[in-house]
């Protein structure tokens, strides 16, 4: 059965998230995913800002990363990456994507001026230590460092909360890091993503009933990152119990760059976010009554 359905708001997992408590029986917290979309310009970067606000999302997330630090000069970047960013590398891509010094607090003060939370996906310990800099609502994982014990426990002791995708993980590394995070007194600050490491991710490999069954095994808030280019895939992903979700946007989809063509542009954005507002609206009671409007027309 749908978890959101069968679950007693006051008495289910919730986890706070800057302003907002976010968990079954919550308003659904929508996290407009900017990445890298902003091409290294932190103007750019502004612009996705207010395009989030614009679209009516909760949060905006970004990367925290040197490419130095993250890949070696010799990783060959994705086939997709050369398709939409023509380049040879890894390391050559990430360069071209990064932030200059600095740059999150001023876009962090920037989501705040706007009404936003500012999220961020750190990749190394230097990464979180500047991203703890900007003051972030939460820290977000990417799937691939489930497995980083000494970034994983370096996050877990800063008391905030964690959002910890799991596309690229296995069941067993799950619970894995489901044990550190209780070693470290950590578990109950966190929230759990579906997600489909493929870009763009096909309708048929959605996999959204995986939310629920997330969602029963470790008992947290979950949601989905969503990667499909689909503008109704976050409303089917709340009609199957998602309490959070995550999609990626950007200015102007034609633009080179890695997640540019499988992003939404910000009135895509916008319509994607209130399907998931109508969504939430037709879940919010299961209880069988009479309305006001019915009651009226029958009198």
């Amino acid at each position: 059965e749908n978890p959101t359905m069968t679950t007693n708001a006051s008495t289910a997992p919730s986890i706070q998230l800057g302003q907002r408590t976010v968990g079954p029986g919550q308003p659904v917290y929508v996290i407009a995913e900017a990445g890298v979309n902003h091409n290294g310009n932190p103007d750019t970067a502004k612009q996705l800002i207010e395009a989030a606000r614009y679209a009516g999302a909760d949060a905006v997330k970004f990367q925290a990363f040197k490419a130095d630090r993250l890949v070696t000069r010799h990783a060959p970047a994705a086939v997709y990456q050369q398709q939409h960013a023509d380049a040879p590398s890894q390391h050559d891509l990430l360069r071209r994507l990064e932030l200059p010094d600095g740059a999150l607090a001023d876009l962090a003060d920037h989501c705040r001026a706007c009404g936003l939370d500012f999220l961020a996906t750190p990749f190394s310990r230097s990464d979180l230590d500047e991203l703890l800099d900007a003051r972030p609502a939460a820290i977000k994982f990417a799937s691939p460092d489930l497995v980083n014990k000494p970034l994983l426990e370096q996050a877990a002791y800063t008391g905030l909360p964690l959002i910890l995708s799991t596309g690229a993980a296995r069941r067993d590394e799950i619970d894995q890091t489901v044990g550190w995070l209780g070693q470290w007194h950590a578990f109950d600050r966190t929230a759990w993503l579906h997600c489909v490491s493929s870009y763009p991710t096909l309708p048929a490999d959605a996999q959204l009933r995986r939310i629920a069954s997330l969602a029963d095994a470790y008992g947290r808030p979950t949601g989905y990152s969503d990667h499909t280019r689909q503008v109704e895939t976050g409303a089917l992903a709340v009609v199957l119990g998602a309490c959070l979700i995550e999609k990626h946007f950007t200015l102007d989809r034609a633009q080179p760059g890695p997640d540019h063509f499988f992003s939404l542009e910000p009135d895509a954005l916008a319509d994607y976010i209130n399907m998931i507002r109508t969504a939430t609206a037709m879940l919010r009671s299961e209880e069988r009554r009479v309305g006001k409007e019915c009651r009226s027309r029958w009198a």
